[in-house]
């Protein structure tokens, strides 16, 4: 398992601002502490998960010479064209809190997107946690009083 030390290093092998790559650090961390495992869904409630984009023209539409423009579609031809997004199990249902779309391929991994996404994913989680929680208490004043 990878640590604080190790992500924050990678990012910056990346090419990551420092204070940027510790935030990615710290947020890449708390993710695996909520993770949901393809294998062992049960045992997490966040997950980034990928869907097919049907509209390849974002994937398409950049600034690059006609060969770069052939080989982007040959790549999306190959690879496919995918949107990610961040989701947290709410005990019925996967909530979709935020996506980003046009990837080539898994292109979305350590982009930034997916490290923003997995960000907003934890914070909609913690929100509705709290909110469950509430919602609890009010149900049951008499344990905490």
């Amino acid at each position: 398992m990878a640590s604080l030390q190790t992500d924050y290093l990678v990012a910056r092998a990346q090419g990551w601002r420092a204070a940027d790559a510790l935030r990615r650090a710290r947020t890449v961390g708390e993710w695996r502490e909520h993770e949901a495992d393809e294998c062992a869904p049960d045992l997490g409630d966040v997950r980034l998960t990928t869907v097919a984009d049907d509209d390849w023209s974002s994937a398409l539409d950049f600034d690059g010479s006609e060969a770069d423009h052939k080989a982007a579609a040959d790549r999306a031809e190959r690879d496919g064209v995918w949107g990610l997004l961040g989701q947290y199990w709410d005990g019925a249902a996967w909530q979709t809190v935020d996506s980003v779309w046009g990837f080539i391929g898994d292109d979305w991994r350590g982009s930034g997107y997916d490290g923003d996404i997995m960000l907003e994913t934890l914070d909609a989680r913690a929100a509705f946690m709290a909110e469950r929680a509430r919602a609890f208490e009010a149900e049951r004043p008499d344990l905490y009083s």
